[in-house]
């Protein structure tokens, strides 16, 4: 089973390598360059994430623990450094990082085969929705809060992904109607943390969260879709055993 868990991260990089290969071709040299790094990072992390899931099942809550404490000292960061927020703003988004947060250290403490599913789902959905909105993105959803993001690239990663989840499901041996729930519910969460990320860093007038991670920014850039979307499989796990 592990054969084919890797087989499908490999699958779904091949494609994804094809379709940032499709994106870049009316892009000058120093987009494609960016483009190719953020999947080699990106395929670095996936690896991270996955393998730890595999073969170091009890390590994951503490990778877990390791993203929340980066994202959240990004948070604080900008407080201090920029033009910070009002404090009783400031004091509502750190409850709402710390609740996601506790949320997203429980996920990584559920069993590997609803870990990975999720994994899985916000791997595709976010990869899809972006090689889907630079190959026909043409219609804006929110211009002014990301404007990078199209109604083209959501309804194609929505679609694979949720095609992508039956699949998963039964290879995974999820119940059908469970894996769509799941998978709608992933993609949701996921676009709305995005958006609501997009948001916060309007608010302090930042294009990044930080530059840990080349590519992709800080933590919170390359997270911020997973940690609501887990979230959120947590929750549907505390009133559905799959």
């Amino acid at each position: 089973m592990i054969a084919t868990y890797y087989i499908l991260i490999i699958i779904f990089f091949l494609i994804g390598a094809l379709g940032i290969y499709m994106a870049n071709r009316k892009r000058n040299k120093e987009n494609k360059k960016q483009n190719w790094v953020k999947y080699g990072v990106y395929f670095i992390i996936t690896h991270v994430l996955f393998l730890t899931v595999i073969f170091l099942p009890k390590l994951f809550p503490y990778v877990c623990v390791l993203i929340s404490i980066g994202g959240a000292f990004e948070i604080i960061r900008l407080q201090l450094s920029n033009t910070p927020l009002k404090p009783t703003y400031f004091a509502l988004l750190i409850g709402i990082y710390i609740i996601l947060s506790l949320l997203f250290i429980l996920f990584g403490m559920l069993e590997d085969r609803t870990i990975l599913f999720s994994l899985f789902m916000v791997l595709i959905f976010d990869a899809f929705c972006q090689i889907s909105g630079q190959i026909s993105g043409k219609t804006k959803i929110v211009p002014k809060i990301s404007p990078n993001k199209t109604v083209e690239g959501l309804i194609g990663g929505t679609v694979i992904s949720i095609l992508a989840s039956c699949f998963l499901g039964s290879i995974m041996n999820i119940p059908l109607i469970s894996s769509i729930i799941l998978g709608i519910g992933i993609c949701f969460f996921a676009f709305a943390g995005d958006l609501f990320a997009s948001w916060i860093k309007r608010l302090y007038n930042v294009k990044d969260f930080g530059n840990s991670l080349p590519g992709h920014g800080g933590f919170l850039d390359r997270f911020d879709s997973l940690i609501p979307a887990a979230s959120f499989v947590y929750a549907f796990f505390c009133f559905i055993k799959l």
